[in-house]
């Protein structure tokens, strides 16, 4: 952030603006780590994801039935995390994938759809989708923290599990929004996670 000349100044700054291409490259290669991890819903992709966080990363998921994050601590917990999601969810799929940069060049923010086989103890292997929302943490180019966060009500239905529901009264409930049609990035693949059962699982 450049600071305003003082006054009386002439306007003129010894600013190097050199470094404004480097963190812009910062920007570029965090979010390409990014995009990189939701193309990795499954198979050998999957199975590397790991090696895009910190060594102290954080992945999990935000929104669980609980109400409290279900998450995976550290590289070795979260490449066992992974081999979880290829045996759960073994086919799943993220598309319309979108990403947001921010401010900050370390914080993304992505939003997309997931589909795939959900295979969770005690049920049915199912097809599961819903709508997801993550964001990431970055740190020296690598993920540091990813949350995720959808509705776990939407998983529950897919499971058979009955699902709450919360009287509104007289809500003035509109038609189902459209969906945005300008996806960020091009379809790529997903992965959720999950607690234990028959909570519900995230990628």
């Amino acid at each position: 952030m450049s600071t305003a000349p003082a006054s009386g100044s002439t306007g003129t700054t010894d600013r190097d603006d050199s470094a404004s291409p480097s963190v812009e490259e910062q920007r570029i290669r965090n979010r390409e780590v990014v995009e990189r991890f939701l193309h990795s819903g499954h198979g050998e992709a999957l199975l590397h994801r790991h090696e895009l966080f910190c060594k102290d990363g954080i992945a999990g998921l935000w929104t669980s039935d609980s109400g409290e994050p279900v998450f995976a601590q550290g590289r070795d917990d979260i490449a066992r995390y992974d081999v979880w999601s290829s045996e759960h969810f073994p086919d799943w799929q993220w598309s319309d994938i979108r990403i947001w940069s921010t401010d900050d060049v370390n914080q993304f923010w992505a939003e997309c759809d997931g589909g795939g086989t959900l295979m969770l103890p005690g049920h049915e292997a199912v097809p599961y989708q819903n709508h997801f929302i993550y964001s990431f943490e970055m740190r020296a180019g690598k993920i540091a923290r990813e949350r995720e966060f959808m509705n776990p009500i939407t998983e529950m239905k897919a499971l058979g599990m009955r699902t709450p529901s919360i009287e509104l009264g007289d809500f003035p409930q509109g038609d189902s929004p459209e969906a945005e049609s300008t996806p960020d990035v091009s379809p790529g693949e997903a992965s959720t996670r999950d607690a234990s059962q028959p909570r519900t699982a995230g990628r």
